[in-house]
């Protein structure tokens, strides 16, 4: 286990402050109006992922990014082998929207996992 620092809590808040800060006051700026439209966690996802890879190399002294990235695979591979064993017609983008939301929602659950098991590390030792 890393020792603790202070500047952790600063990681631990860093993607739930986005959240709001996205959410209330940047929501005009995700659209250009005619094709460009991004939804919340479009822009949550670097630092997101960069916040995950801390916490998870703090805990496990290496990062879980290589396994999660290997769950969406699969689970992307899997999505599009029911859709071609039905002979579904794929629509790219409902489908890309949809990975990036379960890949955002997934790494954002996790992220807060980890940080109470980080923070249960830390008051334990």
């Amino acid at each position: 286990m890393y020792p603790f620092h202070w500047q952790e809590i600063i990681l631990y808040v860093l993607p739930a402050l986005q959240l709001w800060l996205v959410s209330q006051y940047g929501r005009p700026f995700l659209t250009d109006g005619k094709r460009i439209k991004l939804a919340v966690i479009d822009v949550m996802h670097p630092l997101l992922w960069v916040c995950f890879h801390f916490v998870t190399l703090y805990i496990f002294y290496f990062s879980l990014i290589p396994v999660l990235v290997m769950l969406f695979s699969l689970w992307s591979l899997f999505y599009l082998w029911q859709s071609f064993k039905k002979y579904d017609a794929i629509n790219w983008r409902i489908y890309l929207r949809n990975l990036s939301n379960l890949a955002g929602l997934i790494t954002f659950i996790g992220f807060y996992f980890f940080v109470c098991w980080r923070i249960i590390q830390v008051i334990v030792a």
